[in-house]
């Protein structure tokens, strides 16, 4: 119907409302701001609204407070224990997610919630700080008059981390001391023989954060290693008016030393020699020797000579040669030793009361007269090889050894004949062929026939056939070969024992 108003109400109940709160927008904050966000509540006093920051749906940063009217901004203020928190769940990162909160609740306790994302972050600077100290140990300190003088491949380095403060809930992550390539990863320590002259510690906490303390100024001295050569030993006989005879050994020693200074060119380098000896029925050394002369050190290196006086000539020696200097004496590293080195002086000639003794060869128209003494009065063994003649077999007691006594060689034998020799049917058969080793003793030997007793017979033997103690070239040799006849027996009979002597001529100087 034109122009016509039709009105009415009714009740009704609405099981959803139509428009519940919001949060039209909201801040990023930091530990040090005031969180705060923008809200609008369409139905008005008709609803309850509050509003809170939470980490997740469960968990609270912030908790809900009432706000009234249809819209408004929201501002807290951050709690130190809010703080707290924040820094406990930033402790390894600097920002995290948040959630603003708005919560719509009716009439009827039934609740409706809406959230906004945004992000709470740490301000200021977060690096963490420490005190560092790095420290030469006391000997490199004592001998360079300085904590920033050290000495490659001796110093020690210790090293200390206090008063160690992170920031805002983080943690310490890790330590490192380095220098060069040593590496330590505690708070204190010792980084060990060092070999450069830039060293740091370095702390990093939860976060990644790091800082640092370092020395890049010190001098590194380049020190060479002490050697000790005992390069030879010469003992001399010295005989006074009276014949008393002693010697006195002089020992020449070199090898590499540290000629630099410690302290920038003020206190330089000294060695210092030392030697102990032995003789050789002593079973210790004698206590170390200083020398009281100190090497001259050049380009690192020195050398020196020794003299030991007063020894017994009679006795070997073994002589020990030590040095140290200024780093091993402040290091207490002891002494760098040589080898060991034994001699003896043996004097041409010694005598006595009871005796006169010469101690060199002693010769008469080029003949060894100590070579003579040694031959008539010394048996030698001699190695002896044999080969069989064709009726000559091996026996159960066979035997042929032989030595040489004087000029004379002796063979002891015990043969075997393969049959019967019969009665007197022999003429000159072959028993062996034998090789005697003299080892340069013998000059020559020559043939001989000797008889032998046997079982039941006689037999004559006989030598031929001898090798000449030089060999086609000229040269001598050591051995010397010869066959063995035999030449007849007087009965029948297969083993045949005894022994016999073939004369030679002596080399005297090969005694």
């Amino acid at each position: 119907m034109a122009g016509t108003t039709v009105s009415g109400n009714k009740t009704v109940t609405l099981d959803k409302i139509a428009r519940y709160a919001t949060i039209t927008s909201a801040s990023n904050f930091t530990d040090e701001g005031a969180p705060s966000c923008k809200w609008s509540n369409p139905a008005s006093s008709n609803v309850t609204v509050d509003v809170g920051v939470y980490w997740d749906s469960s968990t609270v940063l912030i908790p809900y407070e009432t706000v009234t009217g249809t819209s408004g901004t929201k501002t807290f203020t951050l709690t130190n224990d809010q703080k707290e928190a924040i820094y406990a769940k930033l402790s390894t990162k600097t920002e995290e997610t948040v959630y603003y909160y708005v919560r719509t609740t009716l009439s009827d306790g039934t609740k409706y919630y809406h959230k906004l994302a945004k992000k709470v972050s740490l301000a200021g600077d977060l690096t963490p700080t420490f005190t560092g100290s790095i420290t030469p140990d006391g000997a490199t300190q004592l001998l360079t008059f300085s904590d920033k003088i050290w000495i490659k491949g001796y110093t020690d380095l210790y090293y200390n981390f206090t008063d160690i403060e992170t920031k805002k809930g983080a943690t310490v992550k890790s330590y490192l001391a380095i220098c060069g390539y040593d590496k330590l990863y505690t708070s204190s320590g010792v980084l060990e023989n060092i070999e450069e002259n830039v060293a740091g510690l370095y702390l990093h906490d939860s976060r990644g954060n790091a800082a640092a303390y370092y020395i890049n100024d010190a001098t590194l001295l380049e020190y060479v290693d002490l050697t000790c050569n005992l390069k030879k030993v010469d003992m001399k006989v010295i005989t006074d008016a009276d014949g008393n005879s002693t010697v006195t050994a002089t020992l020449t020693v070199n090898g590499n030393a540290y000629s630099g200074s410690f302290d920038g060119d003020l206190t330089y380098n000294q060695a210092t020699l030392s030697y102990r000896y032995k003789a050789e029925d002593d079973t210790e050394y004698s206590n170390w020797i200083e020398i009281s002369t100190n090497p001259t050190l050049k380009d690192n290196k020195y050398s020196a000579t020794i003299e030991i006086t007063g020894l017994n000539y009679q006795k070997a020696y073994t002589f020990q040669v030590g040095i140290s200097d200024l780093l091993h004496g402040f290091f207490e590293l002891g002494k760098k030793t040589s080898r060991e080195v034994t001699d003896k002086a043996i004097p041409v000639f010694d005598w006595s009361k009871e005796d006169f003794n010469f101690n060199v060869p002693v010769y008469m128209q080029g003949l060894s007269l100590g070579g003579l003494v040694k031959a008539m009065t010394t048996e030698y063994p001699l190695t002896v090889t044999f080969e069989r003649g064709t009726n000559w077999t091996t026996g159960t007691n066979e035997t042929l050894t032989a030595s040489l006594i004087g000029n004379m060689i002796r063979f002891n034998y015990f043969l075997y004949r393969s049959s019967d020799t019969g009665d007197g049917n022999l003429v000159n058969e072959e028993v062996c062929t034998i090789t005697f080793n003299h080892g340069g003793k013998v000059k020559s030997a020559y043939n001989t026939s000797f008889s032998s007793g046997s079982t039941g017979s006689v037999a004559t033997f006989g030598t031929s056939g001898m090798t000449k103690v030089k060999d086609a070239s000229g040269n001598e040799t050591d051995s010397i070969t010869f066959k063995v006849n035999l030449a007849a027996t007087g009965g029948a009979a297969k083993s045949f024992s005894g022994f016999f002597f073939v004369p030679v001529t002596l080399n005297l100087n090969n005694y």
